[in-house]
C-alpha cells in the first residue's frame, strides 16, 4: 500500500508518504512512514538524500460503540546503526505489521535497496528495526547481504528466545521464509522448513505481493495463518484468488479460497482476535478493471474458517500425541498400527501415509500433500496399502504440485521411512524391482535415488549412474523399517530396520 502527497508541481518538488507499518500495543497505535522529498533534478536518492523515517503515536479512543484513533505524537525515526549499512537507499517500512514482543521490545520489517552489489547492480534487501524499552533506542538489524531481490516482508514471533519469522517474496518466483534471533537482530539464511512453500505465479516465476502473516493459538496450539494468491492452472485467466492457510512450521494445510472470486487479489494482510469474540479478519487489495496501476480494498471476515483451522490443528495433536506414546500392545489407530513399535518422534514429522486409500489417492493422515497409486492394484488392508504387480506404486509429489509445494524441503534434505514387506521373490529373469526412490521431475523422470529388491534378495542400490548391490539380504514375507535420507550435500544413507546398508553420493548429471 502506497500513500502519495504531491505539491509544488511549479517549483519540480514533491512529498510521497511511503509503506505505512504499524504496531498495536495495548491502546496505543504506532505507524512508521517513509517519507521522501525530491526534486526534478534528483534520479537516485540514497539514505540520507530525501528519506526520512517517521514514528506517528495514537492512541484509541471512544467506547465500546465507536472508537477511533487519535494521532498525538510525531517523531523522526534515527536508528543508531545506520552508519554500518551506508550502503542503503530507500530505508522505508515494509508494509503490513510489526511485532510486540513479551518484554515490550517493538520490532518492524523493513526494506532497502543496497547499493553496494557487485559491478554497481542495485537490489532489494530486507532487515527490521527494534525499538527496546530499556534502551529508549531504535536499532537496524545485520543486513542479509547474501541475498537480494526481496521485497515486502512481513513477520511474526515464532518459538522461544525472541525468535521472529520474516516471509518475503522474491523476484525468483517465491515466498522464502527466514528466521531472526535475538528480537530480529541477527538475520540467518538457512531457511526454514515452510520457506519456498508458495510460489509467485502459476509457473513459480516472477515478483510476488505482501502476504498475509500472522500467529493465533487454536486450541491450546500456536500455529501461523497465511494468505497468498493462487492463480488458475488453465491458460488464458490469470486472476489471483487468496487462499488461507495454517501451518505450524512444518505441516501445511490449504484451508481454501478466501477472497471474492471475481476479484483479482493481490497484497493481504489478517488480523485475529482470541477470546470470547474470536474473529480472523483478512484485508486485501484487488486490481481494479481500468487497466491501470490502481486498487482497490476490500475487507472480509474470515471468522466462518476458524472451525476448519481448529479441526486441522486437533487432528494434528492428537495424531503427534498418538505416535509419541504408541507401543506395540496398543496400537488400535488403523493410521498408526503399521508403524507404532514404540514412541515415534514427531518433531519434523510433516506426513503420513497409513491405510486411508480412496480411488488413486493415497491420503496424507497429516492433510498435507496426497500420494497417488499408479500402475496395476492397490488395495487397503489393516496394516497399510498392499501393492499387486511389479507395476503397481505411488508417487508422493514435490515439484509436480504447480504454484504451491508444502514439500518443497526435500530439495534440500528429507528422511522418508516406509514399514515394508515383500511377499514374493522377483523371477530369475527380473531385474532388480524398485522400493523406494526419489526422481527429478523433468521429461525423462531421472532417478536421483533408488532402493530395490533383487531376483538374489539383496537390496540394490542406484543414484544416477552408478548401481551397486548390499551384501544385506531379505526374506520374502518379513516385515522391515527401511529409511532412506538426502542430506543437502545430496549424499544418501540406507537404513534397513536400524542397520545402515549404504552412505554415498549421487553419481550423474542433472
Amino acid at each position: 500500500m502506497q500513500l502519495k502527497k504531491t505539491s509544488g508541481a511549479a517549483g519540480g518538488k514533491a512529498a510521497e508518504v511511503m509503506q505505512p507499518t504499524t504496531i498495536v500495543s495495548g491502546n496505543s497505535v504506532y505507524m512508521l512512514l517513509g517519507n521522501y522529498s525530491r526534486t526534478e533534478s534528483e534520479s537516485e536518492v540514497s539514505g540520507e538524500g530525501g528519506w526520512n523515517l517517521l514514528l506517528v503515536k495514537g492512541i484509541v479512543i471512544g467506547g465500546s460503540e465507536e472508537k477511533k484513533i487519535q494521532w498525538i505524537e510525531t517523531h523522526a525515526v534515527q536508528p543508531e546503526s545506520v552508519v554500518a549499512h551506508n550502503s542503503l537507499a530507500r530505508l522505508v517500512g515494509g508494509g503490513g505489521s510489526g511485532l510486540v514482543l513479551n518484554d515490550g521490545t517493538l520490532v518492524l520489517p523493513m526494506q532497502a535497496t543496497d547499493t553496494a552489489g557487485k559491478d554497481g547492480e542495485k537490489k532489494d534487501v530486507f532487515l527490521s528495526m527494534r525499538f527496546t524499552q530499556a534502551d529508549k533506542k531504535w536499532e537496524l538489524s545485520r543486513q542479509i547481504a547474501e541475498i537480494g531481490g526481496y521485497r515486502d516482508p512481513s513477520i511474526v514471533q515464532w518459538g522461544e528466545d525472541q525468535k521472529v519469522l520474516m516471509v518475503a517474496p522474491c523476484k525468483d518466483g517465491y515466498y522464502d521464509v527466514y528466521e531472526g534471533l535475538g528480537a530480529g537482530r541477527n538475520w540467518y539464511s538457512e531457511r526454514e522448513p515452510i520457506s519456498r512453500v508458495w510460489g509467485n505465479s502459476r509457473d513459480r516465476t516472477g515478483e510476488g505481493v505482501r502476504s498475509g502473516f500472522i500467529t493465533a493459538t487454536i486450541g491450546g496450539t500456536k500455529v501461523m495463518l497465511l494468505t497468498t494468491p493462487v492463480y488458475p492452472t488453465e491458460a488464458g485467466d490469470q486472476k489471483g484468488r487468496l487462499h488461507l492457510w495454517v501451518t505450524d512450521n512444518a505441516r501445511v494445510h490449504d484451508v481454501g479460497a478466501v477472497s471474492r472470486a471475481d476479484d483479482d487479489a493481490a497484497a493481504s494482510s489478517l488480523l485475529y482476535r482470541s477470546g470470547e469474540k474470536e474473529e480472523l479478519i483478512l484485508l486485501y487489495e484487488k486490481k481494479t478493471n481500468d487497466g491501470g496501476d490502481s486498487y482497490g480494498l476490500v475487507a472480509l471476515s474470515l471468522t466462518d474458517k476458524l472451525p476448519r483451522i481448529k479441526e486441522v490443528v486437533q487432528h494434528w495433536t492428537a495424531l503427534d500425541t498418538a505416535l509419541t506414546s504408541c507401543t506395540s500392545s496398543d496400537a488400535e489407530d488403523k493410521r498408526i498400527k503399521s508403524v507404532c513399535e514404540g514412541p515415534i518422534p514427531t518433531k519434523g514429522l510433516v506426513g503420513l501415509l497409513s491405510g486411508t486409500l480412496g480411488g488413486t489417492v493415497w491420503k496424507d493422515e497429516y492433510l498435507g500433500v496426497n500420494a497417488t497409486v499408479k500402475g496395476e492394484t492397490a488395495t487397503s488392508e489393516e496394516w497399510g496399502v498392499r501393492f499387486n504387480g511389479a507395476g503397481a506404486r505411488a508417487e508422493w509429489p514435490v515439484g509436480s504440485n504447480g504454484q504451491n509445494q508444502p514439500y518443497y524441503f526435500a530439495n534440500n534434505k528429507f528422511a522418508l521411512v516406509a514399514t515394508v514387506t515383500i511377499h514374493a521373490v522377483p523371477e530369475e529373469a527380473s531385474s532388480p524391482i524398485p522400493l523406494l526412490g526419489a526422481r527429478m521431475n523433468d521429461a525423462s523422470s531421472s532417478v536421483l535415488f533408488e532402493l530395490s529388491y533383487t531376483k538374489d534378495k539383496k537390496w540394490g542400490l542406484r543414484g544416477g549412474s552408478g548401481v551397486k548391490t548390499s551384501d544385506a539380504t531379505w526374506e520374502a514375507n518379513k516385515t522391515y523399517q527401511v529409511a532412506m535420507e538426502m542430506d543437502e550435500s545430496n549424499n544418501w544413507y540406507v537404513h534397513v530396520n536400524g542397520e545402515e546398508i549404504h552412505t554415498g553420493s549421487y553419481n550423474g548429471d542433472l
